[in-house]
């Protein structure tokens, strides 16, 4: 069923985006001033110490990462107060987090169904080392 060069392409083809049968006038009026937005949040990073998301909010979806916590040590604020202030001097602000940890993965994204598999993975293949 090859169309010839230049044909145009039947209308039983052509599918649109959105279909279904257009919202009477009187639901439309009942939700005239609820914004549309998706269920997404807005992302406003002055609300998160300035910091951006790296993927767009999704409904439905968890973001983790594994992470080892960092007890501190004698000498570590001294070292982080240096830190900032050599970074400063190159026009980058470091900020504090109020409990310092060490990152093992990225930011990863999992389905609310995957957090219980996810957890017991990584527990079967780091629950052997010392704490």
């Amino acid at each position: 069923n090859a169309l010839p060069p230049g044909a145009a392409i039947p209308d039983r083809h052509i599918h649109s985006a959105k279909c279904g049968l257009p919202l009477p006038s009187s639901i439309v009026q009942l939700y005239k001033d609820v914004p549309d937005t998706d269920g997404a949040p807005e992302d406003n990073p002055g609300q998160h110490n300035g910091r951006i998301r790296s993927f767009p909010h999704q409904r439905g979806n968890w973001s983790t990462y594994v992470y080892v916590p960092y007890t501190e040590e004698e000498g570590f604020p001294m070292l982080l107060c240096r830190l900032q202030k050599c970074a400063a001097r190159s026009g980058v602000d470091l900020m504090t987090v109020p409990e310092p940890h060490v990152s093992l993965t990225r930011t990863v994204v999992l389905l609310h169904h995957w957090i219980d598999n996810f957890i017991t993975s990584v527990r079967s293949k780091l629950g052997h080392l010392p704490r």
